[in-house]
């Protein structure tokens, strides 16, 4: 399967390379539209670049760890260049045994790449300027090559793709760490995503966990996953072999994972307070409407209650709220019927 989908990444990186050879021949009086075709085409090779280094380094990975005999991988290498000559270099002495009985060798220093020339610092600065800062490799290469370093984009998408699958045991510990927990919190939110020629709008998917709140002693911590649409079959993948409590907004993608016959178990819906206010804060600061300020200060009453709950076990949380909290809850739902019913239909 892994050498199918490289022979599949090899083909279309060199389909992306035949074109892109064509359009710099072409380079001279080209008009905007190839230019920015160009860009779309470079953008598209590196990312097919980074998934065959991924896919090569897991391999590798895998292969180290089961200890058995698999087909080399054969990486298409480009040629190592001298570095500038105007970088600074330090040259590191590693002393040997003081013994003289037999030849000894320090070991090399380890790398975050086997066989690579990148140490840490290079890796974060490139995966921040392409995560963080949106810099697609192609950009990377040619603001390396102004300042007369070559950084062909085959090697940036060697490095980003290897740092991930590298990576991936760490997320893979975060992720068995947060749906460890008894109660996790979900959210979506929409992020602009380069494509050819537009930008289009995906998902990233949070899920947090934090006990502190409860008492809990677990260090909190956060997963992402990342989807090209929000279809609910995302979360559905996300959280499958999970039960527990769940805090989210009214998203209709996760109406499946409550069901009482899911596999296996149900998960329980907590609602969210932040989100119920979110309608009522907007009319409240757009259009002072008075019932949506009155909702406001009502919620936030609860809001200044839970900051005082902040911390103690959950037996005496639930103590608190039911003497604190349920009266005020009960007050807000009547006065919200009393409202909704003095409201015109259309309003």
């Amino acid at each position: 399967m892994l050498r199918a989908e490289r022979a599949t990444y090899r083909a279309e990186i060199d389909k992306l390379k035949h074109t892109i050879a064509r359009l710099r021949h072409e380079q001279y009086g080209q008009s905007a539209e190839r230019r920015e075709l160009w860009d779309q085409l470079e953008l598209q090779l590196g990312e097919l670049k980074e998934n065959q280094a991924q896919a090569a380094t897991a391999a590798e990975m895998q292969a180290s760890s089961d200890k058995v005999a698999v087909q080399p991988f054969e990486r298409r290498k480009p040629a190592r260049r001298p570095l500038p000559e105007h970088l600074p270099c330090e040259r590191v002495v590693y002393p040997v045994p003081s013994a003289c009985e037999k030849i000894t060798q320090p070991p090399a220093p380890s790398h975050p790449i086997a066989r690579g020339r990148a140490g840490p610092g290079l890796l974060a600065h490139v995966l921040f300027s392409k995560y963080g800062l949106h810099l697609p490799l192609h950009r990377q290469s040619r603001t390396y090559a102004r300042e007369g370093i070559e950084l062909d984009v085959s090697t940036l998408a060697d490095w980003v793709g290897a740092s991930a699958a590298t990576l991936m045991p760490l997320v893979e510990a975060i992720r068995g760490h947060v749906f460890a927990a008894e109660r996790i919190h979900a959210d979506d939110t929409p992020v602009p995503v380069l494509d050819t020629g537009q930008t289009r709008t995906g998902r990233l998917w949070t899920y947090v966990r934090d006990d502190r709140p409860f008492g809990g002693r677990a260090p909190p911590a956060a997963i992402y996953f990342y989807s090209p649409d929000r279809s609910g079959d995302h979360p559905e993948a996300h959280l499958a072999g999970w039960t527990g409590v769940m805090q989210a907004d009214a998203y209709a993608g996760f109406n499946r994972l409550y069901e009482p016959k899911r596999w296996p178990g149900p998960i329980v819906e907590a609602a969210c307070w932040a989100h119920a206010r979110r309608k009522f804060f907007d009319l409240a600061r757009l259009t002072k409407a008075p019932i949506a300020i009155e909702a406001v200060a009502r919620i936030d009453a609860l809001f200044a209650i839970e900051r005082d709950l902040n911390g103690p076990l959950p037996d005496e949380r639930q103590r608190a709220r039911q003497e604190r909290s349920r009266p005020l809850a009960e007050a807000l739902g009547t006065w919200l019927h009393e409202q909704h019913a003095k409201l015109s239909p259309n309003s």
